[in-house]
């Protein structure tokens, strides 16, 4: 058996057998926590932490590396990860490996994506075990290739603490207040923060009441706002939409102003397309805005009041 032995900036050692390679880290002071995660990872020279997602950034360069933490067992959220899967989202697998991070399984993909006009190389790195999955993404255009190589290194340094202790709400760029509803914190994905009834992703309590809030990703600026806010809408996993101009109302909190739609629709993501009511509030800021949802499959009128009260509770940090 040919094994084949590297070391990158001191910390990071790779052996590579039959095409597999089996990555062990330490954590070295070159590291740095990525905030709300248990990651941490050595960024690229010129990247700075970003304070709008988890992860790192090159704004000059277009250029971001993502860490997403998922509850989902890498088994089934590996599955997702196929050329067929990966054309769902536009993106188109170049190369793909087999990998373990200290001992935990994984997949290295190299893409490309087109997004606004413009061709991006995306590295993603996917790794888990029974109890949850980390992607880490790494996304540079590719008329840049000099970036390939130092944003690989960082995906490839990852130091995942399962032991540490972290509080995903305080690292968010906004805060929401459940208490007294419901609802408890179950995740954050992205950035984003997730509340279900049990705290748990998926949720196991019968009532699947859930209610998320996000920042977009990137510059946006819309010149329609209400158009942007039913464009919006329409992206959601749902069908059978039914809505008019009467459920589409404009909102202002902590300062921004969006527009809130309330619908009724069928639940693309459930395997029985359940009815469920959907509350979507857009909350406009210069460059980017600010998403606020809530979910339920049933009590229609207490959930959209509950939905309300807890989108009123929005601040920007």
């Amino acid at each position: 058996m040919r094994i084949l032995l590297l070391t990158l900036s001191g910390m990071l050692t790779i052996h590579v057998a039959f095409g597999q390679k089996n990555i062990t880290n330490t954590r070295t002071d070159k590291h740095q926590q990525v905030a709300g995660t248990k990651v941490a990872l050595i960024p690229p020279a010129d990247f700075t932490p970003s304070t709008t997602f988890p992860g790192f950034q090159q704004t000059d360069k277009a250029s971001s590396i993502m860490v997403i933490e998922a509850p989902g067992p890498f088994r089934e959220v590996s599955q997702a990860f196929t050329p067929e899967g990966l054309k769902t989202k536009q993106m188109v697998q170049i190369t793909r490996e087999d990998v373990t991070i200290n001992e935990k399984k994984g997949i290295l993909l190299k893409t490309e994506q087109q997004a606004h006009g413009i061709t991006y190389t995306k590295y993603v790195l996917l790794f888990g075990d029974d109890e949850g999955s980390i992607m880490i993404n790494g996304t540079f255009p590719k008329q840049l290739p000099t970036l390939e190589a130092p944003v690989k290194e960082a995906l490839l340094s990852v130091f995942h603490d399962g032991a540490l202790v972290v509080d995903p709400l305080a690292s968010a760029p906004f805060a929401i207040d459940v208490q007294g509803t419901k609802l408890k914190f179950a995740t954050s994905t992205a950035g984003a923060l997730l509340f279900t009834p049990d705290g748990k992703v998926p949720s196991l309590s019968a009532d699947q009441t859930m209610f998320t809030a996000g920042r977009a990703l990137g510059n946006y600026h819309a010149v329609d706002k209400k158009q942007a806010a039913i464009t919006r809408l329409k992206q959601l996993p749902l069908e059978n939409i039914k809505f008019n101009d009467s459920q589409i109302k404009e909102i202002e909190i902590d300062g921004l102003t969006g527009y809130a739609i309330v619908v009724e629709a069928n639940d693309k993501t459930s395997t029985t397309n359940d009815a469920v009511v959907v509350y979507q509030a857009m909350l406009f800021t210069d460059n980017s805005y600010f998403l606020l949802l809530g979910k339920a499959n049933k009590d229609y009128d207490t959930n959209v009041a509950l939905f309300q009260k807890i989108a009123a509770t929005f601040k920007q940090k």
